[in-house]
C-alpha cells in the first residue's frame, strides 16, 4: 500500500495535527535517505578517482621496472656485462638504475616508487560503500606490494647486495629476471582488472607523477 493511502486511512483515526506530524516525519526520512544515497555515490566516485590516479602512477613504475629488466637481460648476454650495471643514489635518497653503453655513455633511469596511500586510506569507507570494490582493492594492494618487492629485489641484485653471502652472477641474475618478469605480468593483470572495476575503462595510459 502506498504511503499516501496509509495516511488517508489514518486520517479517520488521528487528529489533523498528528496526521501532519506523521506526514512531515515520513517526508524527512525520504529526503534524508535520498541525501545519504547521493552522498555515498559522490564519496564512491571521489574514492574511485583517487585510486585510479594511484594505479596509473604504479603502472608507470611497473613499465619502468620492466625496461630495467630488459637492460639487465641485454647485459647478461655480454662478457662481464653485469659490470656495466649499477645503482646510483641521489642527494635526496632517490635511486637510479644505470647502465654503461659502449657507444652511448651511461644511461640512467629513475627507479620509481609505488603508491598505496589512496587505496589503504579508503579501505574502511569502501567496506561500507561497496563490498565488491573493497575486495578488489585488497587484491590491488597485494599486487602493488609485490611490485615493490620486485623493485627492491632488483636494486639488491644490481647493487650486488644480496643476503646469505650470494655474489652476483649471470645465472643468478637470469633467474631473478625470469621471476621478476612473471611477477610483473601478474601485477599488470591485477592493475588492469582493478582499474576496470573502479572506472569501467581499460588501463591504457600511465601517469608519471
Amino acid at each position: 500500500m502506498k504511503i499516501y493511502e496509509l495516511l488517508v486511512g489514518a486520517g479517520a483515526l488521528l487528529p489533523v495535527t498528528a496526521l501532519v506530524a506523521v506526514f512531515l516525519f515520513v517526508a524527512r526520512e525520504i529526503l534524508e535517505a535520498k541525501r545519504r544515497n547521493k552522498s555515498s555515490s559522490r564519496k564512491k566516485r571521489a574514492t574511485s578517482r583517487l585510486m585510479a590516479y594511484d594505479i596509473e602512477r604504479n603502472y608507470w613504475a611497473l613499465k619502468s621496472t620492466r625496461h630495467c629488466l630488459e637492460k639487465i637481460t641485454d647485459q647478461i648476454a655480454k662478457p662481464d656485462g653485469l659490470d656495466n650495471l649499477s645503482i646510483r643514489v641521489g642527494s635526496n635518497g632517490e635511486k637510479y638504475f644505470q647502465c654503461k653503453e659502449r657507444d652511448a655513455g651511461t644511461s640512467s633511469l629513475p627507479i620509481r616508487k609505488v603508491f598505496t596511500g589512496s587505496l589503504t586510506s579508503n579501505l574502511l569507507a569502501l567496506a561500507d560503500l561497496d563490498e565488491r570494490q573493497f575486495e578488489a582493492t585488497l587484491d590491488a594492494i597485494d599486487a602493488i606490494n609485490e611490485l615493490n618487492h620486485v623493485i627492491n629485489s632488483m636494486v639488491a641484485y644490481v647493487s650486488n647486495d644480496l643476503a646469505n653471502g650470494y655474489g652476483r652472477s649471470s645465472e643468478l641474475m637470469e633467474g631473478f629476471v625470469e621471476y621478476a618478469e612473471a611477477e610483473l605480468n601478474e601485477c599488470e593483470e591485477a592493475f588492469k582488472k582493478f582499474y576496470k572495476t573502479i572506472t569501467g575503462n581499460d588501463l591504457n595510459n600511465h601517469r608519471v607523477r
